[in-house]
């Protein structure tokens, strides 16, 4: 390298390793709640099941029907959407406005009977939605979000300007060398694993932005 591609490399290290201190902890929250919004059914039927499923009967009752049931339990309540069940042993769901709350009511559809409610905006899966979208903190949380999207193109780019072989055999650069030890270990699985997954990482912070 003459010494102005040197200066420029070592900008170009200064950049990523600032951009991955501000990215990092981002990436981290966002790749948590991603993943619990992803496993959405998974882990609704393992902390909710009592709430989602039912015995199957022999007749289902109309919505109307389950919306007086409700109303029963609910009088104050304004219902906003109904959710008829997805399959034979799943429960019906109203949605309910009372007292600036938002409840998931949940209904037998065979017998009318309540089987609980859930704060819509206070539950796992909607607290994950909220810290993936807005840090739970609005329009503010919702910029920064996309600050570290920004940056975590920039982490990227600069990532394969100094992924780039410059001469160099496949070891190190599209396969750890295995033999090295400490530091230059880390650097290879780090640059290594970078390199193969930079394309699909730029996927996921451009649609992310979007």
């Amino acid at each position: 390298m003459n010494k102005s591609n040197v200066s420029f490399y070592n900008l170009a290290w200064r950049w990523h390793f600032y951009a991955g201190l501000f990215v990092a902890p981002f990436m981290i929250l966002l790749s948590l709640t991603g993943m619990i919004y992803l496993f959405k059914p998974q882990l609704d039927t393992l902390m909710y099941s009592d709430l989602l499923y039912v015995t199957p009967g022999q007749h289902r009752l109309s919505a109307d029907v389950l919306q007086q049931w409700v109303q029963v339990d609910y009088p104050q309540a304004h219902v906003s959407k109904y959710l008829p069940p997805l399959s034979a042993q799943g429960s019906a769901q109203f949605v309910m406005q009372q007292d600036g709350r938002e409840l998931n009511v949940f209904i037998d559809p065979y017998s009318g009977n309540i089987l609980g409610e859930q704060d819509a905006r206070n539950n796992v899966q909607a607290i994950a939605r909220a810290l993936h979208g807005e840090l739970m903190i609005g329009k503010v949380g919702d910029r920064l979000i996309e600050l570290a999207a920004g940056w975590g193109i920039l982490l990227v780019v600069s990532g394969l300007y100094l992924w780039w072989p410059r001469g160099k055999s496949g070891a190190g650069v599209l396969w750890p060398r295995f033999k090295s030890r400490g530091r230059a270990l880390w650097r290879d699985v780090h640059a290594v694993t970078g390199f193969w997954g930079a394309l699909l990482l730029l996927l996921m912070l451009l649609s992310g932005m979007t």
